[in-house]
Parts: C-alpha cells; sequence; structure tokens
C-alpha cells in the first residue's frame, strides 16, 4: 500500500502544480491583454482629441469617433511605433476598433 499511496499523492501535486502553472499564465496573459488594451485607449484619446474614459474596447473609430483615413493612418503608425508590429496597408480594414487592434497586435507580435 505505501507506494501506491505515494504514487498517488505524488501524481495529484504534480496535477494541482501544473493547474496551478496554467492558471497563472492565464493571468498573465490577460494582465499583458489588459495593460494593451489601456495603451491602445491612451493612443486613440491622444491622436483623435477624445476623452479616455468614453473609450470601450468595441468603439468604432469612424462610426463612434469620426476617424477620417488621415487620422486611421496616423492611428495605425502610432500602434506600430508602441508595439512593434508592422500592419500592412491590405490589412488596415480589419482594424476598425481597439478589440480589433488589440486582437491583431497580440496575433503578430514577435
Amino acid at each position: 500500500m505505501g507506494w501506491k499511496y505515494f504514487r498517488m499523492v505524488n501524481l495529484f501535486e504534480r496535477s494541482n502544480e501544473n493547474k496551478l502553472w496554467i492558471k497563472n499564465k492565464v493571468k498573465e496573459k490577460r494582465k499583458e491583454e489588459i495593460i494593451m488594451t489601456e495603451r491602445m485607449k491612451e493612443i486613440v484619446a491622444e491622436a483623435l482629441n477624445v476623452e479616455i474614459e468614453t473609450l470601450k474596447e468595441d468603439t468604432s473609430f469612424k462610426e463612434d469617433l469620426g476617424a477620417d483615413s488621415l487620422d486611421l493612418f496616423e492611428l495605425v503608425m502610432a500602434f506600430e511605433e508602441e508595439f512593434g508590429v508592422e500592419i500592412p496597408s491590405e490589412d488596415l480594414e480589419k482594424i476598425t476598433t481597439i478589440k480589433d487592434a488589440a486582437a491583431y497586435m497580440e496575433a503578430h507580435k514577435e
């Protein structure tokens, strides 16, 4: 009984360690996403001269904030500079909200 009991306890402890490690990784990733989103809100607020408190993740640059093509170009340049991700012109139409921009940056960061 001693060996089987030890083995079961050992497996249980490893399982809990893995769950804790995964849980910490998820928290870490979510924290990074929140920081990125908040920084994007700061960039958008400054570039489009709006109050940061009015910005939500699904706020549309064009429809909600009235951004024109020059505004969008400047936003993309600011995002590229801040996050080190190059955004090709064919991908510009995919980035219409802060949520879109954050997802794009996350998917294309090195």
